[in-house]
């Protein structure tokens, strides 16, 4: 696909999504493949980034690589998290740049959907 191609047909889910469940979703991504698909465009720069960026020099900085002008709320730093005395042999392990409070403030947030009042948790 072309960058238009992925673009539109991003907007279209996502605008979609809004719709439906009146929340903006936000955008799992990394920032290699966008710069390969998307490159330097900021069609999708009203949109929250989740990004995934497992290299050595992020680790170090503390800090992912995302898309140039495009704002990440969620950073995936790897798939093989362990948890102790779990049975499962990976996890991902994510951060979000704040305290407990601010992440049910940003992710859980009360909408209105045909006049009725939902409340939505993580």
């Amino acid at each position: 696909l072309t960058a238009d191609e992925i673009i539109n047909k991003a907007k279209s889910w996502l605008e979609l999504v809004e719709q439906s469940t009146g929340r903006k979703p936000i955008i799992y991504t990394n920032a290699t493949w966008w710069k390969q698909h998307i490159g330097d465009r900021q069609d999708l720069a009203g949109y929250t980034l989740w990004v995934s960026d497992y290299s050595r020099g992020s680790l170090a900085t503390e800090m992912p690589r995302s898309p140039d002008g495009h704002e990440w709320r969620i950073w995936q730093l790897t798939d093989t998290g362990r948890i102790p005395n779990a049975s499962i042999a990976a996890v991902d392990v994510n951060i979000f740049p704040g305290d407990h409070a601010e992440f049910n403030s940003w992710c859980c947030s009360t909408s209105k959907q045909d006049g009725v009042t939902q409340i939505s948790d993580p």
